[in-house]
């Protein structure tokens, strides 16, 4: 946002440091404080990597007509001592001075946008943020700058780094105002204008900490019809109040997922859990409860518990209060923020005294998402984070990976080849490929999301292969939702998928990062075992019945004369294992 007039800025404020490593995203440790003789900040990592940062007393004055960021007369502003070499060569000289440095900030903001990979930013500047808040009178008022930068011409984090680079500078005052034309003190106004969006979506460690102004006229937002008949959501909880990773969310329309956990137990769903569970991912199209561990492997599947809340049956008022408490009062209107998606509206209340409830309503009509505020001494620190999803973001993939759940045999693997598609220059993101292929596969038969894996390979010539896994369906019953689905079998499912590729070439369509369509290709006659059959000694196919496997023998003689090779062999007089390669 930007300020009508300069504001006069004094102590205490704080400096928030943040170094990654590009290898494992760590956010490092920091303590930070201020008084008479300035701000120290002091960040480690857990290699005992050190850096101290010092800001001499002083008034900042910020001028938005003229972009000037000045020292105020009362003291010349001290250098900033033990900055990482990469962040002064990033800024040049000017780094010296923290005036300087935040307003080369804002030009570098505007003329080095930033390149983000994934949810990784990988160059450039992403963004600089500017809140405030001020009553009725304009006697007091809380100010906020903050800037999330990535060093000069750093490298992807799949090459990783060694040496720890600045990722974010986050300089923040939290006091009275004062008007730095005016003669008085505690005489300052501020008009919300656009300075320009950041999205907290986009910061990759941590949502802005909220502000509540408790004397701003409430307005309370239209949340009576905010949400679409169907939706699904993403819950993340901060434990303490100091961690704070991106959510992820989960593609599939049907899942409500749960990316973290609090002492043990998920408030939203107020049950019990293991103690190694960080993850929770509810599936309504199929009834079952899936248990996540820290590395992604499946602790547990059960049928949705009765007590939990099943969003596809609460009415659309219900829904709403699993992310609004219905106590949330004192709404008021904020600055709308800029998004690609629109404009979003944003509301902010306050609920059990010292938490605040943060709104964010797309075009003032749908919920886009709510962050809890817990309140910790001068400010506010993120809680929990919701987001209903009713679209597909092509840069966040599943916490939880669903098909780790599902009974898989490792002869249930199969391939297809993309038409001149190479794989190393594939110009979309994988993920998004995935999402459209995977969307593509669900509507042959029904077949839940979570039994089909998919992973993309290069082949000896560089072209783009799929790799599709398919594990069996589950044998116990679905708990009694009304959006269950009839599972087909992996032996039904993979003769209509080679039915299909068999026939004719098969187009998938994929939204790219600039929400273009673009079109990939499945190669007719492309649908091959995996690993070739024709290379190893052994065969590789699914174990079934043996009037399951005699039909899809039948089948795949039928369609494949001149162009399928069938390979089997039998025990006991029956056909127990089929295997085939399909050749162009």
């Amino acid at each position: 946002m930007k300020l009508d007039r300069g504001l006069l800025l004094s102590a205490p404020y704080t400096v928030d440091i943040l170094v990654t490593d590009w290898i494992n995203n760590r956010i490092n440790y920091y303590t930070e404080g201020a008084g008479k003789g300035g701000i120290f900040a002091k960040t480690q990592d857990d290699k005992g990597y050190i850096i101290y940062s010092t800001l001499g007393s002083m008034n900042l004055t910020f001028n938005s007509t003229t972009g000037e960021c000045r020292a105020n007369s009362t003291g010349f502003l001290q250098a900033i001592y033990h900055f990482p070499d990469a962040l002064r060569e990033y800024f040049g000289e000017r780094a010296e001075y923290a005036d300087e440095l935040l307003l080369s900030l804002v030009d570098l903001s505007e003329k080095n946008p930033a390149y983000a990979m994934g949810e990784q930013i990988v160059s450039g500047v992403l963004g600089v943020e500017w809140l405030m808040c001020g009553n009725k009178e304009g006697t007091t008022s809380t100010f906020q700058i903050s800037v999330v930068a990535a060093g000069k011409n750093s490298i992807s984090p799949f090459s990783g780094k060694t040496n720890p680079s600045p990722l974010s500078i986050t300089i923040t005052h939290y006091a009275n105002g004062t008007d730095a034309n005016s003669t008085s003190d505690f005489d300052v106004t501020f008009t919300f204008t656009s300075y320009g969006s950041f999205d907290p979506e986009n910061a990759q460690f941590k949502l802005p900490r909220g502000t509540f102004c408790p004397d701003l006229p409430q307005v309370k937002p239209p949340l009576e019809k905010a949400l679409p008949e169907k939706f699904s959501a993403v819950v993340q909880l901060s434990q303490d109040m100091k961690t704070w990773s991106a959510p992820k969310l989960l593609y599939a329309s049907p899942y409500v997922a749960v990316a973290s956990q609090t002492n043990g137990k998920i408030p939203l769903f107020n049950q019990d859990l293991p103690a190694q569970t960080i993850a929770v991912t509810h599936d309504y199209s199929t009834g079952y409860e899936y248990l996540f561990a820290a590395n992604g492997g499946c602790l547990e599947v059960q049928p949705i518990d009765g007590k939990a809340p099943d969003l596809a049956g609460q009415t659309l008022g219900a829904a709403i209060n699993l992310f609004v408490p219905t106590k949330v009062s004192n709404w008021s209107a904020y600055e709308d923020v800029k998004v690609a998606e629109g404009t979003l509206s944003v509301y902010r209340g306050v609920f059990d005294n010292d938490k605040t409830c943060e709104v964010r309503l797309l075009n003032n009509a749908t919920l886009y998402d709510v962050t809890h505020f817990q309140k910790d001494g001068a400010t506010s620190k993120p809680d929990s984070y919701y987001r209903p999803l009713v679209d597909q973001s092509l840069n966040l993939q599943p916490f939880g990976r669903i098909e780790n759940c599902f009974p898989r045999r490792d002869n249930t693997t199969f391939a297809v080849t993309f038409a001149e598609r190479k794989f190393s220059t594939v110009n979309a993101e994988f993920v998004a490929l995935e999402t459209a292929l995977k969307a593509q596969i669900q509507q042959l038969k029904p077949i839940s999301a979570g039994r089909i894996s998919i992973a993309f390979v290069p082949s000896a010539h560089d072209d783009l292969v799929a790799l599709i896994a398919l594990a069996d369906a589950r044998t116990d019953p679905a708990a009694p939702v009304s959006s269950k689905i009839a599972e087909t079998s992996v032996p039904d499912f993979i003769t209509v998928l080679n039915a299909t590729i068999a026939g004719d070439n098969w187009t998938v369509k994929v939204l790219d990062a600039k929400n273009v369509t673009q079109d990939f290709v499945v190669r007719k006659q492309s649908f091959t075992a995996y690993p070739d059959v024709s290379n190893k000694a052994d065969f590789v196919g699914f174990s079934g019945g043996s009037m399951t496997v005699l039909a899809i023998s039948m089948f795949l003689i039928g369609v494949a004369i001149g162009a399928v090779g069938v390979c089997w062999r039998t025990n006991r007089a029956g056909i127990q294992q089929i295997a085939y390669q399909v050749f162009e």
